[in-house]
């Protein structure tokens, strides 16, 4: 600071100085903050002889300040790219609906139905950008039910191996014993996805230690504390950690926004840690991540354990419904009236639109 604005210069200038708040930096880097309250001492003269000024450590106070805030920001955030996302989502379902109908009446041969195959294949990219975006936001819908992430985790390291360049090694430590949580198989697969490609990229110049810890952990309150979110109990903790070059203290806070990347164009939307993020509060858990330049990133999830043990999924073949009864086909979007209209009819049935 420069002197003249430091609450003491002010007060023995004859300022006043009342709730003003100042940044300090300690002689071990530590950084505090304080709430300043100074008065001037007077002698007969009505000089300024003396300053008295009281500094009240309120570090805690703007961390949790600084914590709701960001919580705020990213409810806003979420709520907002849900909305957009459930639009985009009608308009997507008319084009891929109306794409398909056409598909089956242009034959093989016609040079349409390579046009029409693409437009279908973009819708379906484009789906998936959607269910991404109501990751984040957790207007998704997916049941969740007890899940051994143990299997999912092992599962999904098998295929991300492939796409890991080979100076990056990967270590895995996933104990026998790990408890079932209350989970969806396909989104647990699509944070481990996230957090290991990332973990990656940190690592793909110069290669690295990708690090895959899985266990369970009992919180008692004095550890909860640390953790915004969780209460004392059992969870399942998994950590995802690198060697690479960490992340910088200045964007630490803001990783988790939607479309904030640090990476080149062409290697990343920004969706990631966000998405990652969403899942997370989803399945009613905990993400938090230390990082200090050059030693690493360490992402440690908790998810509430429970006791029932997974279910077993029954695959079953679904043919589509025919039939000559008459169908009431309501719906406050035109384009998705006439759409439906035409795909009822054509398995058979009578639609009053």
């Amino acid at each position: 600071l420069n002197i003249a604005d430091t609450p003491l210069y002010k007060a023995i200038s004859g300022k006043t100085v009342k709730g003003e708040e100042v940044h300090i930096v300690r002689k071990d880097g530590t950084e505090r903050f304080a709430s300043c309250n100074g008065t001037s001492i007077y002698n007969k003269m009505g000089k300024v002889i003396a300053a008295f000024v009281v500094y009240v450590d309120i570090t805690d106070k703007r961390m949790l300040e600084n914590k709701l805030q960001q919580a705020h920001k990213m409810e806003a955030i979420g709520t907002l790219a849900g909305g957009i996302a459930h639009d985009f989502n009608n308009i997507l379902g008319i084009i891929l609906g109306n794409t398909e109908l056409a598909l089956d009446d242009v034959p093989d041969w016609n040079p349409a139905r390579q046009n029409l195959d693409e437009v279908v294949k973009a819708c379906l990219r484009a789906k998936d950008v959607v269910r991404q975006i109501l990751s984040f936001s957790r207007q998704s819908k997916f049941e969740l039910k007890p899940v051994n992430i143990a299997s999912v985790v092992t599962e999904t390291l098998k295929l991300l191996r492939a796409s890991i360049p080979t100076i990056v090694e990967i270590r895995k430590n996933i104990r026998d014993d790990v408890d079932a949580i209350l989970g969806d198989a396909t989104q647990l697969h699509q944070i481990i996805i996230n957090l290991c490609t990332n973990a990656a990229h940190a690592m793909e110049e110069k290669g690295g230690i990708l690090n895959i810890a899985l266990g369970n952990m009992a919180m008692d309150a004095d550890a909860a504390t640390k953790y915004d979110g969780l209460n004392p109990g059992r969870y399942v903790k998994l950590e995802v950690s690198d060697t690479g070059e960490g992340i910088d203290p200045k964007l630490k806070d803001r990783i988790f926004d939607p479309y904030f990347t640090t990476k080149d164009v062409g290697k990343g939307t920004g969706m990631g840690l966000a998405v990652v993020h969403g899942i997370v509060k989803g399945h009613k858990g905990m993400i938090a991540v230390e990082s200090e330049p050059g030693k690493g990133t360490p992402f440690r999830l908790f998810f509430p354990a429970v006791d029932e043990g997974p279910v077993e999924q029954k695959k079953r073949k679904e043919n589509l419904s025919t039939g000559d009864e008459r169908i009431l086909f309501v719906d406050d979007e035109e384009s998705m009236v006439n759409l439906n209209h035409q795909r009822l009819e054509r398995l058979g049935y009578k639609v009053t639109p």
